[in-house]
């Protein structure tokens, strides 16, 4: 898919010109969803990345990011496969997920704080004997 940096439009592959305005068509732009959080003080990219798992949701996703972050653990994040990048790209959403990548040596620690994470109990679970339980 080629698309014109003038109006905005995409085009086919076999078109030489936009067929809107006529200008000069580029391959279209891959959406880059690399979520790390680059901008905080003190972080650091993964100088030896592994993949740690596969979430289906960004905000999911970017949560447990920030939760390694916040633990030490230097994290990014990646849209899954080029399928998952298009369908950012058309959907706004990656259809494969976004795979979350941590410093090697740290991946034990790091799978820990995951599964303490995803299995978290439920907001809406209330003890039997809290005094606003409902009878």
């Amino acid at each position: 898919m080629l698309w014109c940096s003038h109006c905005q439009c995409s085009a086919a592959d076999s078109a030489l010109t936009c067929p809107q305005c006529g200008g000069p068509l580029e391959p279209m732009p891959r959406a880059k969803w690399n979520f790390s959080l680059k901008d905080r003080p003190g972080h650091r990219m993964p100088q030896d990345p592994v993949h740690l798992t596969n979430l289906p949701d960004y905000a999911l996703a970017g949560m447990l990011a920030e939760l390694l972050e916040d633990n030490g653990i230097p994290s990014f994040l990646q849209e899954s496969g080029t399928l998952g990048q298009a369908s950012s790209t058309y959907l706004g959403t990656s259809l494969l997920g976004y795979d979350l990548y941590v410093e090697r040596s740290q991946l034990q620690e790091a799978t820990e704080w995951m599964n303490a994470f995803l299995n978290a109990p439920g907001d809406n679970v209330e003890a039997e004997d809290s005094e606003f339980a409902v009878d």
